[in-house]
This record gives C-alpha cells, sequence and structure tokens, in this order.
C-alpha cells in the first residue's frame, strides 16, 4: 500500500488543468486574511445568491466525478481490491479533515468530523460506488431523485420552534438535521453556519454524479468537436435549470440547494468544455502548465495550504504594542495591508500562500512525485 507514486500513468491534461483551476481557486479563497476588504468575486454570498467563489468548491467535486471514471474505468467491480481502494481512500480524507480541522484541541466529545475533505470523501464515496453499479441513466435518476428528496425535506420537514420550509440561516432544516444526528460534532451546534453537513452532503453528491456522467460522455466514440459541443449544450441547458429554480428555491451554497448544483454543474461543465475546446481543439497547453502541476498533487496542495493556515492562526507573536497577536494577523497588516492596503493587498496575501504551497508541488513535480490521497 503506497500514497507516492513515481508515474502519473495515462492521465487527461484538461481535467488536471481544471482540477488545478479548481484547487488554486479554494486556496486564494479560503486564504485570504483577516480583513473585510476582500473582493467581492473571492467572498462567498452571505446567504442566499452566489459570487465567484460559490462556484470554485462544485468545480472540484465535478471533477472528482470525471476522475472517477478514469481511475475505474478498468475496473470491473468485482474484484475486492477496487472496493479496499475506494474506501480506503475515503476513510484518509476524513482522517486528515478531522485532524486538521479540529487542530491544535483534539476534545473528543467536540471533535468535528465535518469539513471540507470529509465532504469530498462522502461525495467520492457514493460516486464511486454508484459508477460501478448503475447505468448512466440510472445515474441520471439519482441525481434528479437527491435533488427532489432534499428540495422536500428543505420544505416539509418540521424544524422544533420555526415549523416547515423556513430557509433562514438560523431555522432551516439542514441546520436541525445536523445539531440532531451530529451534534456537537457539527459547527451549527456552536451558531455557525455548517457548509458540509447531512443535507449538503447529500446534495453535492448530485454534483460529482454528473462529473461521472461528463466523464463517461469524453470518453465516448463521437468526434471531440461532437462531445465539446454536448458539453457546452449541457451546461447551458443546467444553467438555465438552476436560474428557473432559484424563482421557487434560492441558490444557496450553506444549503446546496438543487438551483444551486444545477447552476454550479452547469458553470462547471462549461469551464471543461472551454479547456477543451482551448488546449485540445485548438492545441494551447503550454500557458495551462502551471494548472495540471496543481492539479496532479490537487489534495497534498489543499493539505499543505490548510497546515500552513492553521500554524499562522494559531502562533501567536508580539504586536506592535506589545501583546501578543495571531501570526497571520502580523504578518498581513505588518506587511501587505501597509505596502498595499485594502483589497489589493488582501489578494496578494492569498497569493503569497498560494505560490509558497505552489512551490512545493513543483518541486515534487520534478522529482517525479504524485501523493495519492
Amino acid at each position: 500500500m503506497s500514497f507516492v507514486s513515481r508515474s502519473l500513468g495515462h492521465r487527461d491534461y484538461v481535467v488536471d488543468a481544471v482540477r488545478g483551476l479548481a484547487i488554486a481557486g479554494m486556496v486564494l479563497v479560503n486564504g485570504a486574511p483577516p480583513t473585510d476588504s476582500i473582493y467581492a468575486p473571492l467572498v462567498h454570498a452571505q446567504w442566499h445568491g452566489w459570487t465567484l467563489a460559490d462556484t470554485i468548491f462544485p468545480l472540484f467535486l465535478f471533477i472528482v466525478g470525471i476522475s472517477i471514471t478514469f481511475s475505474l474505468r478498468a475496473e470491473a467491480g468485482q474484484d475486492w481490491l477496487t472496493y479496499w481502494r475506494i474506501l480506503r481512500r475515503a476513510v484518509v480524507l476524513i482522517a486528515i479533515s478531522v485532524v486538521l480541522v479540529n487542530f491544535p484541541y483534539y476534545e473528543l466529545p467536540r471533535l468535528l468530523w465535518t469539513g471540507v475533505l470529509t465532504h469530498i470523501a462522502l461525495c467520492y464515496l457514493a460516486a464511486a460506488l454508484l459508477y460501478l453499479h448503475t447505468t448512466r441513466r440510472t445515474q441520471v435518476a439519482w441525481i434528479a431523485g437527491i435533488w427532489l428528496a432534499h428540495w422536500t425535506l428543505l420544505s416539509l420537514l418540521e424544524v422544533p420552534g420555526v415549523g416547515a420550509g423556513n430557509l433562514t440561516s438560523a431555522g432551516n432544516a439542514s441546520r436541525y438535521l445536523d445539531q440532531l444526528l451530529l451534534g456537537a460534532h457539527s459547527r451549527s451546534y456552536y451558531d455557525e453556519i455548517e457548509a458540509s453537513g447531512v443535507l449538503a452532503v447529500l446534495s453535492s453528491i448530485s454534483t460529482t454524479l454528473i462529473g461521472v456522467l461528463a466523464g463517461a460522455w469524453l470518453q465516448g466514440k463521437t468526434d471531440l468537436a461532437a462531445r465539446i459541443a454536448a458539453l457546452f449544450t449541457a451546461g447551458f441547458a443546467l444553467l438555465l435549470l438552476g436560474e428557473a429554480w432559484s424563482l421557487v428555491l434560492p441558490i444557496n451554497k450553506a444549503l446546496w440547494t438543487g438551483s444551486y448544483a444545477a447552476l454550479t454543474a452547469g458553470i462547471s461543465l462549461q469551464i471543461l468544455a472551454a479547456g477543451y475546446w482551448i488546449m485540445e481543439l485548438r492545441g494551447s497547453k503550454s500557458w495551462a502548465k502551471p494548472l495540471q502541476i496543481a492539479g496532479v498533487n490537487a489534495l497534498a496542495l489543499y493539505v499543505l495550504s490548510q497546515g500552513i493556515q492553521r500554524i499562522l492562526v494559531y502562533v501567536r507573536v508580539p504586536g506592535e504594542d506589545g501583546a501578543p497577536v495571531r501570526l497571520r494577523q502580523a504578518l498581513y497588516e505588518g506587511w501587505f495591508n501597509r505596502w498595499l492596503p485594502g483589497e489589493p493587498g488582501a489578494l496578494m496575501y492569498a497569493l503569497v500562500l498560494l505560490l509558497v504551497c505552489f512551490s512545493v508541488l513543483a518541486v515534487l513535480y520534478r522529482r517525479r512525485i504524485f501523493i495519492k490521497l
């Protein structure tokens, strides 16, 4: 059993580049400094609605679905080692998530089990098993069923003291279920927004399944131009569905509403189609090499960035008045905000974090070291 590879094997350059784009976006958004002066597109919508930042994580889950079809296409689903590899990967991601999210306080009664990596692990596990054991038509039915079941629970589940159909941050059914099923192991228990709770994960499995369908389509026998056109068309259709659905079910990332899932899947399909058109059909690839480098070690990049951020948050250094302050605050206020006040300094702070993490990955890439998380 090894988590390190010296060979990339047969990989799809465009898929790796789009994965790199998604993970770079996640690091930029999550690596923002402690300030309100951040460019609006890099800040998540406060509740209903969406910004550029709200499209990044769905893009990554969509690529997870595509990657499943490439990594498991040679598997017949009969070998127990296939299931062991799928389960092992999910368990490893959840374990890393628990370590990162709870750092440096590991109190078992309050240990958080939710988080981005747990979210990815559960979507990967569900989508991989469905890919191995269902047809494309059945996968489409699962997507529709998930959306309808999720909408029904949000609309009809009675929340004590609030009632049914409440979509506010304090009274929604998703928050209630997290408190009921996860208790102290969910952020919602402490009056915070839980973006990786039970219903959110359920709904986002549909995002990963749309990636599975896109991956299967990409490996079809039709010519590349026709496949790209179909991706553009499907993406546009899902965009329209998401916008139309939002008239009765608001687009909301924290709840991962069906309208949000449809909209962001449409955007993801458009990005993927554009990537294939530019890099494969037009033959322009060299500009995307940094994205491809980030994409082949994407989760390692994310874990590294999160580890650095935990250190920046929990390490204290003397401030200008001698009182201890977080290292993150000292770096931002002492360097970035001093020389580039406001939004430019905040963006530069996040870009430097991304560059530091990318530099590590670039060294690994040159040495042909690829970490399989």
